[in-house]
């Protein structure tokens, strides 16, 4: 490929999207971007072995990696979710509606992180598709498109006070 396709980062993005090996093709500054990593490192990890030690040692990297929260653009089941706190209690109940109407129920700590929000998520839904675990697009009740992997972590935290603060009116 030509340097300038080597260099263009939404191409890039989307041939590592297909196929982690791509990433050998592109230009050395994008073996550094955290989405073309995150999308390579999901396929296979031994392509941390090419990612920059920032990015490795980036907190936030480790757990998008880890996560079950599908990427952009990955193709995934969406999941919608409501989530709500329970009275007098230290539980958050998550309903949640797959596009195919398919509808689950789930109860939380309020201290949960999204990891497990869409640990459990990707597993109901993974039976109800006769899959394992898949990876999911979480869109929550407020939001108009579906959370990343990396912005997912902040977004919980900010509703979980909200939660509280209108358990308490």
């Amino acid at each position: 490929a030509s340097p300038e396709l080597q260099g263009d980062k939404d191409l890039v993005y989307t041939a590592v999207s297909q196929a982690w090996e791509a990433l050998q093709f592109a230009k050395e500054e994008l073996h550094c971007d955290r989405d073309i990593l995150l999308a390579a490192v999901r396929q296979d990890e031994w392509v941390l072995e090419w990612a920059s030690g920032f990015l490795v040692a980036n907190a936030d990297f480790r757990a998008a990696a880890a996560s079950q929260i599908a990427a952009q653009g990955e193709s995934a089941p969406i999941v919608s979710v409501t989530l709500t706190r329970w009275p007098e209690s230290r539980q958050l109940h998550c309903r949640a509606c797959l596009m195919s109407g398919y509808e689950m129920e789930l109860v939380l700590s309020d201290e949960a992180k999204v990891d497990e929000l869409a640990e459990r998520l990707s597993t109901s839904v993974g039976e109800a598709m006769e899959q394992e675990r898949p990876r999911i697009h979480i869109v929550l009740d407020h939001q108009e498109t579906p959370l990343t992997p990396f912005d997912a972590t902040r977004m919980l935290f900010e509703m979980i006070p909200l939660l509280r603060r209108e358990q308490k009116k």
